[in-house]
């Protein structure tokens, strides 16, 4: 996943992959439009439910947010549409950390955590998750606005 060549592992080969794809008869630009500039009404209404929970703090450099079970039912989503709404906390200008936690089960939530400074795979990690330097993830006990809480301390201390 190179973000529409945007992230940083887009290569010399990505774009000459994709230039191939072109001079094939690919539709390489409606691909783009239906992956990265179409949602779902679901989706559109996931969004505002996120930013209405939304919180900046560290002058800036924190962007977080969540989702109850209840706002997800209430917009008509699932799971699976609320993988992206992280992005549009990390687009902020200024924001280095970006949260987005969500219930996932009574007494349990899932957070997506993005970064441009801090190793997200260490923040996740304290809280007994994973994944990359600027992409991880982990689950918490308590519902997602008291693990929201929690997740944003931590955050903020390892700024």
């Amino acid at each position: 996943d190179c973000g529409c060549f945007a992230f940083s592992n887009t290569t010399p080969q990505t774009l000459s992959v994709c230039a191939r794809l072109f001079a094939a008869g690919a539709d390489v630009p409606g691909w783009i439009i239906r992956l990265y500039h179409t949602r779902s009404l679901a989706i559109t209404r996931l969004l505002g439910a996120m930013l209405s929970t939304l919180t900046v703090s560290a002058g800036g450099r924190i962007a977080s947010a969540y989702l109850t079970r209840q706002a997800i039912a209430d917009c008509g989503g699932t799971d699976g549409d609320i993988d992206g709404l992280i992005d549009t906390l990390r687009a902020i200008e200024g924001v280095e950390i970006a949260l987005l936690v969500r219930d996932t089960a009574p007494g349990q939530s899932k957070a997506s955590i993005r970064t441009v400074t801090v190793d997200a795979g260490k923040l996740a990690a304290a809280f007994g998750g994973g994944g990359h330097i600027r992409a991880a993830g982990c689950t918490l006990q308590g519902d997602a606005r008291a693990a929201h809480g929690v997740l944003l301390a931590a955050a903020e201390k390892a700024l």
